[in-house]
């Protein structure tokens, strides 16, 4: 996504810049979250749980929601770009590829933004053992919105060339 705006922009390092500083400040919110380790009791005995996702204090939670904001906050910025960008572009004639990119990108941003929100919401508000709950479909829906994104792309540019 920050390659393909980077494009758009013509290869402008200040929109690279923006970009990869956002993408850092996520990467080390990720750190942060990711090697916190708290004190605090979750109020689950661990002999009396059983699944796939760790027990997360509220402390904890709190990090990781701010590791999903930080994700949510560069595809926002991403979006924003690309939209700003289609709107200058409108009279340069490269309607088709950008309406797509366009169009991939809100039907993206709209899933992904809803699903981050939810999984957002759910490390602030829900208990243990569930505050983890759409972290593992978030990730799986972001790949598969990313790939279509990619394929799209790629069929156009099939049909540019023949």
């Amino acid at each position: 996504m920050i390659a393909r705006v980077y494009a758009f922009y013509n290869r402008d390092r200040r929109i690279l810049s923006l970009l990869v500083a956002v993408g850092m400040i996520g990467v080390g919110l990720f750190c942060r979250a990711f090697s916190f380790h708290a004190s605090e009791p979750t109020g689950i005995a661990p002999d009396t749980y059983a699944g796939c996702s760790h027990l997360t204090t509220s402390v904890k939670a709190s990090y990781w929601a701010a590791t999903w904001g930080g994700q949510l906050l560069l595809d926002t910025i991403v979006f924003t770009l690309t939209l700003k960008k289609l709107i200058s572009a409108r009279s340069l004639g490269k309607w088709s590829f950008m309406a797509l990119s366009l169009r991939d990108g809100a039907i993206y941003f709209a899933v992904i933004t809803a699903v981050n929100v939810a999984n957002i919401a759910a490390y602030l508000l829900l208990a243990d053992p569930y505050r983890a709950i759409l972290g593992r479909p978030t990730n799986m829906l972001c790949a598969v919105m990313i790939s279509r994104l990619m394929l799209n792309l790629r069929d156009l540019e099939h049909e540019l060339i023949v």
